[in-house]
């Protein structure tokens, strides 16, 4: 497997993720625990939490188009909180359990 020091560009970067990727459907290892993973360590790298929002790709277009034209400005966005919703946040503050990046 592929150390993060030795990934020089993007394309090396997509290698060792889809080997990783393929190693964990190989060792049966549930998309659910690779997505809660992935998730943890985003929110590690990103240095926050991010608020989930679930939507369809088609709906998340129009959302971002939205978005996009309302940059800096305030927007009100409905959200049924769910228990996805809940642990996702759960999942991301894991990275932040010892309290740093509070």
């Amino acid at each position: 497997m592929t150390a993060l020091e030795d990934i020089e560009d993007d394309e090396d970067f997509r290698e060792a993720l889809t080997a990783l990727l393929e190693a964990a459907e190989a060792g049966n290892v549930s998309s659910e625990a690779v997505a809660g993973l992935l998730t943890l360590q985003l929110a590690g790298v990103r240095g926050d939490v991010r608020l989930p929002l679930a939507m369809p790709p088609e709906r998340a277009r129009r959302f971002t188009e939205t978005a996009r034209e309302n940059v800096g400005e305030r927007m009100e966005v409905e959200l049924l909180v769910s228990e996805d919703v809940v642990h996702d946040l759960e999942l991301q503050l894991q990275a932040f359990a010892d309290g740093e990046g509070d």
